[in-house]
């Protein structure tokens, strides 16, 4: 079960690596892989944002340790680790639910739901690795310039996932970044707005 769960780490990073850093290569691998098992949610998108929720529980041990006591900060962690979660967890199903409306209905689009979701997952890890970084690294805070890299990985993956002619390229993959990166944010608000003891 550790070798398992090692392996699956080690690929988890591996595919993060080169997503980021070969993503023209990474989106022909991930065109050719099926579909109908889900991999890109259980050995990705999940464990993912599972390590940003826990950097979520981490950080108020590590920025707020002088402030607050031990039993006070173990409960803003919680709240910390939930909210993140929860905001990652649902904004990645209404954002592909809603990418997938829109480009049906204003691009012309075959709907098509689970390559949607392989798209916003893989889409999305600049916005998770950033979250996972700033929360271990305040310093590291300027990073999140770098949520604009989302654009270039849904631009890229638009070909291999659907051989996309040119004028669409470039209103699909904004329309992706504004889905990807607001809905999330907005799920976080309204979950601290009804729930106000969460901060």
């Amino acid at each position: 079960m550790r070798f398992v769960n090692k392996m699956m780490y080690k690929n988890l990073f591996k595919r993060v690596w080169n997503i980021l850093v070969a993503p023209t290569k990474t989106w022909k691998e991930i065109a050719l892989e099926a579909e109908d098992d889900k991999k890109y949610l259980n050995n990705y998108f999940y464990p993912l944002i599972g390590l940003a929720a826990f950097t979520a529980f981490l950080n108020p041990f590590i920025m707020k340790y002088e402030e607050l006591g031990f039993s006070s900060t173990m409960s803003v962690a919680i709240q910390s680790f939930i909210v993140s979660f929860i905001s990652s967890f649902f904004g990645f199903f209404v954002s592909t639910r809603a990418l997938n409306y829109c480009s049906v209905r204003w691009l012309g689009m075959t709907s098509d739901i689970h390559k949607i979701e392989r798209l916003i997952a893989y889409a999305s890890t600049p916005v998770l690795v950033i979250s996972i970084l700033t929360r271990l690294l305040s310093d590291f805070f300027f990073m999140k310039i770098f949520f604009f890299y989302v654009i270039v990985l849904v631009w890229e993956g638009t070909v291999p996932l659907y051989s996309m002619e040119e004028s669409k390229r470039s209103k699909f993959s904004v329309l992706a970044f504004i889905l990807i990166i607001a809905i999330p944010l907005v799920i976080e608000k309204l979950f601290i707005i009804f729930l106000p003891g969460l901060k």
